[in-house]
């Protein structure tokens, strides 16, 4: 096969590489939930469902925003602890030791989202695969997001993890006096 051949076919898998990586990271968008509280990027329209929370010794009412591709999944669980006398230092506690124990822990440390303090991990599982999380108490509400994917598809994950934004009632982040005025 002549070089100049070869050289063509391997630009030509270059080009389709390159163009498949931002394809597949464009066909992410950002759904906003008022009511919840939050909005996050997920590459699908994510399913809504009720269930019960259940941490430790915390257990209350919650929804699911639940989305999967391939082998990705990827979900938000936001649990009402309004009726619940758990404070957020134990609540979030209670859902970190959750996750930790699904694996070897790689990274744990505290984030903030818009003023809000919380726990960001990264776990490898036992079955190589890779679960980013992001585990914040707002509002009488603990939201524990969960991007879980394979290695190779960890940089989604993270995608995830870092799209969580807290939402007013119209669905923008809320605003502060000291935010100056609106624009």
């Amino acid at each position: 096969m002549p070089m100049q051949l070869i050289g063509r076919r391997a630009a030509l898998g270059v080009l389709v590489l390159a163009m498949a990586g931002p394809a597949r990271a464009g066909a992410w968008k950002e759904y906003a939930y008022p009511d919840a509280g939050f909005s996050a990027q997920f590459p699908v329209r994510p399913t809504v469902a009720a269930l019960q929370y259940q941490a430790g010794n915390v257990s209350a009412p919650a929804r699911i925003y639940f989305a999967r591709q391939g082998s990705a999944e990827y979900s938000v669980t936001v649990a009402d602890l309004s009726g619940s006398p758990v404070d957020k230092d134990a609540a979030i506690a209670g859902a970190a030791r959750v996750f930790a124990a699904t694996g070897a822990v790689k990274l744990d440390v505290i984030e903030r989202i818009d003023r809000e303090f919380g726990r960001e991990m990264t776990v490898a599982g036992s079955d190589g695969s890779h679960t980013a999380t992001a585990i914040f108490y707002v509002n009488q509400k603990l939201y524990v997001l969960a991007g879980r994917t394979d290695p190779a598809s960890a940089p989604l994950a993270v995608r995830f993890q870092q799209s969580l934004q807290f939402v007013d009632a119209q669905g923008k982040p809320p605003r502060r006096p000291e935010d100056g005025p609106a624009s």
